[in-house]
C-alpha cells in the first residue's frame, strides 16, 4: 500500500473483525452493539473500557481494517526535535504523533482512522514539511493506541508539561499567583502586626495583654461582619431542576468525565480510593480516571502498579519539580484530561455513586454562569 493510498472503502465492521480474530464472542458483540446504541460511543471504546478487549489488540485489528501496520511507541525511537515542532495539546486532541522524516516520507503514528482531513492536520501542524526538491512529503501512517500517543507526548514535552503545571499561572496571571509574592494589602497587615508586636515589647504586661485582646476582638469582629454581609446578599434564583432525577439521565447525553486522583505517600489508601471511585454510576466508556503519582513516591507507584485497575484508570507519573504539591499534580492531570467535565477526589474521599450524574444535571440546569460545584465528599 502506497503512503498516500486511502484505506479500503468498505472494510468489514469492527465487531465482526474482533469476533473473527477470536477476541470476542457473538454474545459479547450483541451486548456491545446494544450498549453503543445507548451511549453513542465507539464500539472499541466500549469493549476496552469494560475490560473485554485489550487496547493493543483493538488497535492492531483497527490497523488491519485501515490497511496500516501497528507501531509500539514504547519501543520505537522518537524524534523529539521533530515532535516539538507541534503543539502537544494538538497532538493529544487529534490523536497522532510524528515519528521521523525518512527520505521523502514523513512517518506518523495515529490512533484515528486515516483520512484526508488527518493528513491536512498533520501538514498544517508541521508547517507543510517538504522534501529536498521542494514538494510536499508523502505522509505514511502507522496505527497506535491513544495511551501510547499520550505517553509519547509526555515523554517528549517533559519541560513543557512541567512549565504548564508550575509556572503558567505566574506567566499569564501573575496577580493570581502566590509566586509573585505578597500583595500590598498583605504587606500592610504584616507591618501593622510588626508594629503591634514592637509595641507589646515596650509596653507593660497589662498593656501587652490589652493589645492582644483588641487584636483578637478585631479578627472576630471582621469574621462576623463578613458572615453577616454574606447572609444579607440575595442569592441567585436557581433554574427549575430537570423533571427526571439525575440518575435517570440518558447515557447518550452524558459527556466524557475526567476524574483526577492525586495521591502522595498514600499507598495504604489507594486501593480503597479506587474501590469507592469504581462505584460511581457513570458509563465506563465515558469516564477516565487519572491517578496522579509523584515521581519520587516509589511506594505509592509500586502499590498502584500492583493493583488490577480498570481499563478506565490511567497511572500518570508527575514530573519532578517544585512545588511538590497536589495542585501541581492536578495541573499535570488537567494537561492530559480529555473530559468535557472534570472533578478531583482526594485519597480519603468517598463520593456518592450518583454524584457525577447529579453534577452533569446541575451544570445543564444552571447554564454557562456556573463553572464549578461543591459536593459532599463522604457519602
Amino acid at each position: 500500500m502506497s503512503p498516500e493510498q486511502p484505506p479500503i472503502e468498505t472494510p468489514p465492521p469492527l465487531g465482526e473483525a474482533l469476533e473473527y480474530a477470536g477476541l470476542i464472542d457473538r454474545v459479547t458483540l450483541v451486548w456491545a452493539l446494544a450498549r453503543q446504541r445507548e451511549t453513542g460511543q465507539r464500539l472499541g471504546a466500549i469493549l476496552v473500557s469494560c475490560g473485554l478487549v485489550h487496547r493493543l489488540d483493538l488497535q492492531r485489528v483497527l490497523g488491519a481494517l485501515w490497511g496500516i501496520p501497528f507501531v509500539d511507541l514504547l519501543t520505537h525511537p522518537l524524534d523529539e526535535a521533530l515532535a516539538r515542532r507541534c503543539d502537544p495539546l494538538r497532538l493529544l486532541a487529534e490523536g497522532w504523533f510524528p515519528l521521523r522524516l525518512d527520505g521523502d516520507r514523513l512517518l506518523v503514528a495515529t490512533c484515528e482512522p486515516p483520512s484526508g482531513e488527518l493528513r491536512a492536520q498533520i501538514r498544517e501542524a508541521l508547517g507543510s514539511p517538504s522534501d529536498a526538491l521542494g514538494g510536499p512529503l508523502a505522509i505514511e501512517l502507522r496505527t497506535t493506541t491513544p495511551l501510547d500517543v499520550e505517553r509519547a507526548v509526555t515523554r517528549c514535552f517533559r519541560e513543557d508539561v512541567t512549565h504548564r503545571a508550575t509556572a503558567e499561572l505566574r506567566t499569564l496571571q501573575p496577580e493570581q499567583s502566590a509566586a509573585s509574592g505578597l500583595s500590598r494589602a498583605q504587606r500592610v497587615v504584616l507591618v501593622l502586626l510588626a508594629l503591634l508586636v514592637a509595641g507589646g515589647l515596650v509596653a507593660t504586661r497589662e498593656e501587652a495583654i490589652a493589645i492582644l485582646v483588641l487584636l483578637a476582638e478585631g479578627v472576630l469582629l471582621g469574621s462576623g461582619a463578613l458572615r453577616l454581609a454574606a447572609s444579607l446578599v440575595p442569592g441567585r434564583r436557581r433554574p427549575t431542576p430537570p423533571r427526571r432525577p439525575p440518575w435517570e439521565r440518558d447515557d447518550r447525553d452524558l459527556p466524557l468525565y475526567t476524574v483526577l486522583l492525586p495521591v502522595h505517600h498514600e499507598a495504604n489508601m489507594l486501593a480503597e480510593l479506587l474501590e469507592h471511585v469504581g462505584r460511581l454510576d457513570y458509563p465506563a466508556e465515558k469516564l477516565e480516571l487519572l491517578v496522579l503519582l509523584e515521581a519520587d513516591d516509589t511506594e505509592t507507584i509500586a502499590a498502584a502498579r500492583a493493583l488490577r485497575t480498570a481499563a478506565t484508570v490511567r497511572l500518570v507519573i508527575v514530573p519532578e519539580a517544585l512545588p511538590q504539591t497536589k495542585p501541581k499534580a492536578c495541573n499535570v492531570g488537567l494537561f492530559l484530561a480529555r473530559g468535557e467535565l472534570l472533578t478531583v477526589y482526594d485519597a480519603e474521599d468517598r463520593p456518592a455513586p450518583g454524584q457525577l450524574r447529579a453534577a452533569v444535571a446541575a451544570f445543564a440546569a444552571d447554564g454557562e454562569r456556573t463553572v464549578a460545584l461543591q459536593a459532599r465528599l463522604r457519602s
